[in-house]
């Protein structure tokens, strides 16, 4: 594979996937190096599954950014109907960067977006932390909804 500002060359003659279905090492080089070397890259997205939503701070992994980038927006979808709205803040190394709320209306299935950023530059390896700041309370071992953070 080449380096530098060009994309890098397919691995034509190697492998996509080995014996188990895995994508191949030079596969993953490839897709990794690629956004990179032609200048553009992403969507990038880190989601949060949420299968409590009692209100508290800190309420979930604490998960890097992986390329330096700008905060797009985050998209909130409920997979089971809730009975309050629910309001979901995500900080980056500790300080708030969003809060997104879906309204109790709002139907399953039905993407909720928020892009008031309080800055929307995400460095590489910035930290991100969860909190709920308001919910019914609802618990579900697959999940009652779920938050996606996009940037590029």
């Amino acid at each position: 594979m080449s380096t530098g500002t060009s994309i890098p060359s397919v691995p034509i003659r190697t492998p996509m996937f080995d014996a188990d279905g895995r994508l191949t090492r030079p596969w993953i080089l490839f897709f990794e190096r690629t956004p990179k070397a032609s200048g553009g890259g992403g969507p990038y997205i880190r989601t949060l599954l949420l299968k409590d939503t009692a209100v508290g701070d800190d309420i979930a992994d604490h998960v890097p950014i992986f390329v330096e980038g700008a905060a797009v927006r985050v998209v909130g979808v409920l997979r089971l109907p809730i009975s309050a709205d629910l309001t979901v803040r995500i900080n980056l190394d500790g300080a708030a960067l969003v809060s997104i709320t879906i309204p109790s209306a709002t139907a399953v299935d039905t993407p909720v977006v928020a892009s008031a950023f309080t800055g929307d530059h995400l460095g590489d390896l910035a930290v991100l932390s969860w909190d709920v700041v308001a919910s019914d309370g609802s618990t579900d071992a697959a999940g009652v909804a779920s938050f996606t953070l996009q940037w590029q």
